[in-house]
């Protein structure tokens, strides 16, 4: 009895503990819509670093600070991290939402008309010689998600001005300061949360055994009595 009582209580706090984890994992992607236009994103996660983007028009070297020092201009300064990125804008922000249909109707993204594709571009090198020197990544988002991709471009070049073209955009990333735990690393709040209740079905059990073992006791000694 004593222990069928404690035990959904403790399973409780158990459930509570892993909720706890799943939700200091992660943090909401929150979209920042302009005009019915999808004009960047909030909290997107890129290899467990939370950035703030936004989708904008003109050049590579107006929004990038000359788009000319891979170290210091852009947000990510490898194809492993600028691909990495723009997969993360397909699986967190390109998406059909309440607030606009940001996947199957690409027009939606600002920088972007066509209703057919939109690439939103992400330079990381622009070290190679020009006129076409910047090498770039893009999510390529189209009207149909299953052609979605995350695509690998070169020999860009970093004047051309994206407001002339109705398909490009560029995707201006700031790191936020956040870096997230792994996905499997509880935090320390959830597990020591999760420890009480464990410790807590610990008790329980060894409370109930000792009251069946008094309890048999009990019996035995009243059958050795009759």
């Amino acid at each position: 009895m004593f222990l069928t009582k404690l035990k959904p209580l403790f399973l409780a706090a158990a459930v509570s503990a892993f909720a706890g984890m799943a939700t200091e994992a992660s943090a909401a992607v929150v979209h920042n819509v302009l005009g019915g236009q999808l004009v960047g994103a909030q909290n997107v996660d890129v290899n467990g670093t939370l950035y703030d983007v936004s989708f904008q028009d003109g050049s590579c070297a107006a929004l990038f600070d000359g788009c000319d020092n891979a170290a210091s201009d852009f947000a990510f300064t490898t194809l492993g991290d600028a691909l990495a990125a723009a997969q993360a804008l397909l699986d967190q922000v390109l998406l059909d939402k309440p607030e606009g249909a940001f996947d199957t109707d690409p027009s939606t993204i600002a920088g972007c008309g066509s209703a057919l594709v939109c690439l939103a571009f992400i330079p990381y090198d622009p070290t190679d010689p020009g006129p076409f020197s910047l090498d770039a990544t893009a999510a390529q988002n189209n009207d149909d998600p299953a052609l979605d991709v995350a695509l690998s471009i070169g020999g860009a070049s970093p004047d051309l001005d994206f407001g002339s073209i109705e398909n490009f955009t560029w995707a201006v990333f700031t790191a936020t300061g956040v870096d997230l735990p792994p996905a499997d690393v509880p935090a320390p709040g959830a597990l020591l949360l999760l420890g009480f209740a464990l410790a807590g079905l610990g008790i329980a059990n060894r409370r109930a055994r000792a009251t069946i073992a008094t309890a048999e006791a009990v019996i035995s000694a009243t059958e050795a009595q009759t």
